[in-house]
């Protein structure tokens, strides 16, 4: 492979582009706590949730990721403050004019626990549409004066006898049977950890990674490297070797390094082997005619879904059936399972959406919507998070509560259900990812009032 080298990268690649640090790798220590390799190119440890290590846990680090070099601590204008690695091994920065550098990345430790705590004490003051979206799926749509100046009351939005209200007041004040209702200005949880551990090292002969995996980028595969005690990492362009990060089991030298091919179609070989790391989305562009799929050949498969997710996709109707129809179905992998699925009502061109809880695994409707007109193209966006589930059709959104969910270890999805018949239209533009766990795209909840 290295004949073809048109590029030499160095031992950590850049991640600038990200637009929050990104977390390349995780480990917990013996006193649980957690430490963070960021990505490269950053300075630091500037994300909420995370903070610096000192000069003594930066130490521990090294002493338990191959060793403590002699030179550990020093003054170095061109490196990341504090703790950092570079080229698989840990030093500590002094200096006052750090700076990001390509080839290195942050060491972290996390600030807070991976889940808060319930209760946990609140950071931010909700305005008054997300006020409103919270008393409307607290209770119902109130009809009782939502919005006034109460002088004796908390700022805001708070809940005074099991109803929510806002209050606008410059002169507010606590109350002893009144409580103020927050947001949390950090998620529930934070971004999900690309552990090595859990990467899929594929056949030889093959150019892509299974079901349920995704490549890795060309920072987690210098970050492999590492991992796996390889002695170095490359990039370059192979049209005849796999595309994505790769590694060789043979034994000379150059069968050692891990390369990352930046071809952009690249070929399967007898020599190398794709490295892929479990997936927690799923794209689809589409557009395609829904028909019924076959059980157990789905579209996609999601490994460790988020709990707190959006799915949007365009809808064109063609028609109706006499039975539901359905559009598009993540499951566990049986019938009753729907996290979520989605339809159109019988005999129509309703949006008919079934989302699956912990006390409802065969649930209700959550959501049903006014008819779609056919031969037209439609935008639909679900955002679930936490107790709240939003419909949004084409702008026009619809809150409901949900019950509480619990994460699934995978998903099948299947645009067109193996267990019903299939809906008559169009869809493209499908897209799964996780959403943090705050209040996001609420509605203008105005007109309700």
């Amino acid at each position: 492979m290295r004949k073809y080298l048109s590029s030499v990268a160095f031992l950590l690649f850049t991640a600038s582009g990200y637009s929050a640090q990104a977390v390349i790798s995780s480990q917990r220590s013996s006193d649980d706590t957690v430490y963070e390799v960021m990505a490269t190119n950053t300075n630091g440890c500037n994300d909420d949730g995370y903070e610096d290590l000192t000069s003594d846990q930066c130490h521990a680090y090294a002493f338990s990721h191959g060793g403590v070099p002699d030179r550990f601590v020093s003054q170095w204008s061109d490196e990341p403050k504090g703790c950092h690695i570079h080229r698989c091994t840990a030093y500590f920065n002094t200096s006052p004019g750090a700076r990001a550098n390509i080839e290195s990345a942050p060491v972290c430790k996390r600030s807070i626990p991976n889940t808060l705590p319930p209760q946990a004490n609140p950071e931010s003051y909700l305005v008054n549409n997300e006020c409103h979206a919270y008393a409307f799926s607290h209770g119902g749509d109130p009809d009782y004066i939502f919005a006034s100046q109460w002088y004796n009351e908390p700022k805001g939005c708070h809940i005074h006898g099991c109803d929510a209200y806002f209050n606008t007041s410059p002169y507010t004040t606590a109350n002893i049977e009144s409580a103020p209702v927050c947001k949390r200005s950090i998620p529930n949880t934070l971004p999900p950890q690309a552990n090595p551990e859990s990467y899929l090292v594929n056949n030889a002969r093959t150019n892509w990674c299974a079901d349920g995996y995704e490549p890795l980028t060309p920072a987690e595969c210098n970050m492999y490297t590492c991992f796996t005690n390889r002695p170095s990492y490359e990039a370059g362009n192979w049209p005849d070797d796999p595309k994505g990060c790769v590694i060789s089991y043979g034994e000379s030298y150059e069968d050692q390094i891990v390369y990352f091919n930046e071809h952009s179609t690249g070929a399967g070989n007898d020599v190398y082997r794709p490295v892929c790391k479990p997936s927690h989305q799923f794209v689809l562009d589409g557009p395609k005619n829904i028909v019924r799929t076959a059980v157990n050949t789905p579209d996609g498969v999601i490994l460790s879904p988020p709990t707190d997710y959006r799915l949007s996709f365009t809808i064109e109707p063609l028609g109706t059936i006499r039975e539901f129809g359905n559009i598009i179905h993540f499951t566990t992998g049986d019938r009753m399972n729907k996290a979520p699925a989605i339809f159109f009502s019988k005999g129509s061109t309703k949006l008919y959406i079934q989302i699956s809880t912990d006390s409802f695994p065969d649930p209700f409707p959550t959501h049903q919507s006014l008819a779609l007109e056919r031969n037209k193209s439609h935008e639909v966006v679900l955002t679930v998070v936490g107790s709240t589930s939003t419909l949004s059709v084409n702008g026009t959104p619809e809150v409901k509560s949900i019950t509480a969910r619990s994460q699934y270890a995978k998903l099948d999805v299947y645009v067109g259900s193996p267990w019903y018949e299939p809906a008559n239209a169009i869809i493209s533009d499908i897209q799964f990812f996780s959403t943090p766990s705050e209040i996001a795209r609420l509605p203008d909840l105005e007109s309700r009032r």
